[in-house]
């Protein structure tokens, strides 16, 4: 063994003593089984230098309830989401700030009529015509006034295991870019590493033009394989080690795409997030855990 691996051995043997303690079972083995996964890549590939990744969804996922939806719970609004909060801003040109209720009807038919592929756009095309900047900024605020106390708390303590051992966390979302990225200093991952459904803005101005991929099912694997093939990965040796999420529907295909890969040595790991019983061509595929503790509880 190198020195780097046996460095990351040491690494990784000391964070099983230090796991701040989520009640969740589930988080020491999630970390153990990852670390163990890039000990066994060092030792087997004598790599001194490589890139070791994870991906995560984030609504569901990282965050109780949805960023841009909100989270309604026993017929009651625990938080609003930030599609409510930029309209109330005055930020929709088409709804103006007085027009939620009619965002939401067109949003749910749209939805529940059309597809996943038309709504998930839509909550950042209703802000074309606004400053980008603008919009992050309000997204901003309000993780940090209200939405950071509901991330989850076994979540956050994998994602801070994983920076200690030096692998990394990007994350992959179907909300608005915008909106994910205002979460950059509660959840403590880099912007640049936060991914979302992404518009052409021209001088920081929203137009309603899709940058492709739509970070949905197929075009979150689609998004990941580009980031992949970014400088920094594909420069050196780069290994995606695990996955995240919590719908079979958004987040199976990328999951599926992880849990697939042949690695030099140990397996990766797909970890699917209070989302039930698995489908039939998911069977076996997926690390299964539930959890609802969230850091401000």
């Amino acid at each position: 063994m190198n020195k780097l691996a046996c460095a990351f051995t040491l690494i990784g043997s000391s964070l099983l003593t230090s796991i701040s303690t989520a009640t969740e079972s589930h988080v020491e083995p999630i970390v153990h089984e990852i670390v163990a996964a890039r000990d066994s890549i060092l030792k087997a590939t004598g790599a001194k230098d490589a890139n070791f990744v994870t991906f995560w969804d984030y609504d569901g996922t990282i965050l109780d309830g949805d960023c841009s939806e909100g989270l309604i719970r026993d017929g009651k609004v625990v938080y609003k989401g930030l599609a409510q909060m930029t309209i109330e801003a005055g930020l929709s040109r088409i709804y103006g700030a007085d027009g939620f209720a009619k965002f939401w009807a067109d949003y749910q038919y749209m939805d529940e009529h059309v597809g996943h592929w038309l709504s998930y756009p839509f909550l950042a095309q209703m802000l074309r015509g606004a400053k980008q900047a603008v919009v992050h900024g309000l997204a901003e605020k309000h993780f940090n006034a209200v939405l950071k106390e509901y991330l989850f708390a076994s979540s956050m303590a994998i994602i801070k295991e994983l920076k200690k051992a030096g692998i990394e966390v990007q994350i992959v979302s179907a909300s608005p870019e915008m909106f994910v990225r205002g979460s950059s200093d509660a959840v403590g991952v880099p912007k640049t590493q936060m991914h979302g459904i992404r518009l052409v803005s021209r001088d920081d101005i929203l137009t309603e033009e899709i940058n492709y991929p739509v970070t949905w099912a197929d075009g979150k694997t689609a998004r990941i394989q580009e980031v992949l093939k970014t400088k920094r990965f594909s420069s050196k040796p780069t290994y995606v080690l695990a996955g995240f999420g919590n719908s079979y529907g958004t987040d199976g295909p990328f999951l599926k795409w992880i849990a697939s890969q042949t690695l030099p040595a140990g397996k990766p790991l797909s970890v699917m997030i209070n989302g039930g019983k698995e489908p039939e061509k998911y069977q076996g595929l997926f690390k299964l855990v539930d959890q609802v503790e969230v850091v401000g509880k």
